[in-house]
């Protein structure tokens, strides 16, 4: 999967001339960009996206790209042929970055096998339940467009959904569960070292960065543990993931002074960006219009007088970004998960990393190291990646600061602090990698350029026994935020399915839960019913908020069937066979907030038992039957 989404979009953009120090890393964008508009395109012309069709897309734009760069150097001639310097002398430094993405997976895979012990594990948490069910909905609809996949879900018009697309595909050799968790493999462990790699090669990191900064990047709680295996925001890790994969891209482009490739290149990474999510979307054209701003300003070479230079800095980036604060909706989306903090816990928590589950000194090492990279980087004038840190921190205290226009600068990623705490982590992975490698004296510049090989090699060893002290601790707090999603003994809420009532569910006969639809508390078990059978269930989210009238309806009003005739007017109106699920070890405090016309049903009037799982009671709904 990860050649899945890296090679389509690379290939097609060196097809049309992009340089491959740039394809490469916007090839995840591209890729997302290609996903998200055929897929949406795809809904209104009644061409469903199976397995095949995806498959389709994919390799047939893999193919072009081939195809197309054939063409192009059998009509220039094998002689004159634009062979991309990049390419042809890249092996090395290629090598050092396989072996800094491989150590940052094993290291992720050797907890996540530990702690789920199946591939087709449940993790039991948050957003999960929407994301497994996405998945699901996709594979049996056939509708991929973010404007209408999600709709059955939670009532939305708009939800960006490339993530759960290309998880689809798999469904029909996969469970669904194990489609997710092969999907979030893909994401912690491949596309997030990927992209480490990328931004710290453009940042001019050499081969020992590439080799340490995924470990680095992935030491703190922020991502993978918090954000992924414990809250299960995996899209939103994906979107961050491909961001930065668009941005390591967008700073070669910027040195590379081309006009026409900025645009080209800036259309496709900022669109594929944005349709993983819309936050990262916003993320990645705010950092760009200030490492942009920095190098017209600061770098020896960018033309024209200092006044001028500096006069179109300022306007390439107030001009946007007072745009941008200028959208209500924006500043509404930036206010969703706003709590007022005092300034300076905020300020500490971003610049220290400070995590939720220890102390501020977790991560002092890491962020040390980091500041010392910002320090080699802006006196080296290489002043971008500190340019796109430095915002990445100033969006991260505004999610704090009192209400104003500079809200919307956060509206798309509704004001999660999270989020750029996650972001700010792998960031601080790249500059930290750039600070030990030149600290240990693995890299030299100038005159200076060539060193013995063994002062290289002590040096590589002086930087990998340093990353141990990181990456050790990390993989510790990793295992403790995935055990929080995967393990039941360890979950923070009773588990939604126990293992022995999941396989009771799974061993029901043949056509049992066929035409079902299955109604009761979501956390119940009900919500996995369509996860884990060929049945559906009524509400597939863990959460009342924005929840279609009908749903809202009955969460409220369900125990009332024997007596409420609009209970049954939607139960029928909805079709299928329906059921009802309880559980005896539910979260009574958040069922009865959230899904009080859950509880307390009457079943001796108008229910059948089905089945007994475990400590969850499956019934036949009768109450309906001829009304």
């Amino acid at each position: 999967m990860f050649i899945t989404v890296v090679a389509p979009g690379a290939l097609l953009l060196r097809a049309v001339g992009a340089p491959g120090r740039v394809a490469l890393p916007a090839g995840p964008a591209a890729t997302v960009f290609i996903v998200g508009t055929v897929s949406t395109v795809m809904k209104p012309l009644g061409i469903p996206w199976t397995p095949i069709s995806g498959w389709t897309v994919l390799i047939g734009c893999a193919v072009t790209g081939c195809l197309v760069q054939y063409g192009r150097r059998r009509l220039l001639g094998r002689r004159h042929a634009a062979v991309d310097p990049s390419i042809r002398s890249s092996w090395v430094p290629a090598l050092f970055a396989v072996g800094g993405i491989a150590m940052a997976a094993t290291l992720q895979l050797i907890v996540l096998t530990s702690v789920s012990r199946s591939a087709d594990a449940l993790l039991q948490n948050h957003d999960a339940m929407f994301h497994l069910n996405l998945i699901e909905e996709t594979y049996r609809s056939g509708n991929a467009s973010m404007f209408s996949a999600a709709k059955s879900l939670n009532g939305g018009q708009y939800y960006p959904n490339t993530w759960h697309t290309l998880a689809s595909l798999l469904r029909p050799v996969v469970s669904t569960p194990a489609a997710f968790n092969i999907m979030l493999v893909l994401v912690c462990a491949m596309v997030v070292p990927f992209a480490l790699v990328c931004l710290t090669r453009a940042a001019g990191g050499g081969g020992i960065a590439t080799l340490v900064a995924p470990a680095l990047g992935c030491a703190s709680i922020w991502l993978p543990g918090f954000m992924v295996t414990f809250n299960a925001q995996v899209a939103a890790a994906w979107a961050i993931a491909i961001a930065l994969s668009a941005a390591a891209a967008m700073l070669v482009v910027i040195r590379l002074r081309s006009t026409r490739l900025a645009l080209g290149v800036g259309a496709v990474a900022v669109g594929g960006t944005t349709m993983a999510h819309a936050g990262a979307g916003q993320w990645l054209i705010i950092v760009m219009l200030f490492a942009g701003a920095v190098w017209l300003v600061g770098s020896p070479l960018s033309s024209g007088s200092a006044l001028r230079r500096s006069v179109l800095a300022v306007a390439m980036v107030a001009l946007p970004l007072s745009a941008m604060v200028a959208i209500p909706q924006l500043r509404v989306m930036g206010a969703y998960n706003h709590s007022v903090r005092p300034l300076e816990t905020v300020v500490k928590q971003t610049l220290w990393l400070d995590p939720i589950d220890g102390s501020i000194w977790d991560n002092v090492l890491l962020v040390l190291l980091a500041l010392t990279g910002v320090v080699i980087l802006l006196r080296s004038r290489r002043l971008m990646l500190p340019a796109v840190w430095g915002s990445t921190v100033v969006l991260s205290v505004i999610t704090a600061l009192p209400e104003a226009p500079w809200w919307a600068l956060t509206g798309g990623w509704w004001g999660d602090n999270n989020r750029y705490l996650a972001t700010l982590a792998l960031l601080s992975g790249c500059l930290a990698a750039i600070a030990l490698e030149t600290c240990a004296g693995a890299r030299r510049t100038g005159k200076h350029a060539r060193m013995p090989i063994t002062r290289r090699m002590l040096g590589a060893v002086m930087a990998c026994i340093l990353v141990m002290f990181v990456a050790i601790p990390g993989v510790e707090r990793f295992d403790f935020w995935t055990r929080r999603g995967y393990d039941e003994t360890a979950l923070v809420h009773p588990s939604w399915i126990s293992s022995e009532e999941r396989s009771a569910l799974e061993a029901l006969p043949p056509g049992t839960l066929d035409d079902a639809v299955v109604y009761g508390v979501p956390s119940s078990g009900a919500a996995l019913v369509p996860v884990l059978s060929a049945g559906s269930a009524f509400v597939r989210i863990d959460t009342s908020r924005s929840l279609p009238s009908a749903q809202e309806y009955l969460a409220v009003h369900f125990n009332e069937i024997n007596s409420d005739p609009r209970v049954c007017e939607i139960i029928n109106r909805n079709g299928g066979e329906p059921m009802y699920y309880d559980d005896t070890t539910l979260d009574e405090e958040k069922a009865s907030n959230e899904f009080p016309g859950y509880r307390d049903v009457d079943v001796t009037h108008g229910f059948e038992l089905v089945a007994q799982l475990d400590t969850a009671t499956l019934w036949r709904i009768t109450a309906c039957d001829g009304q």
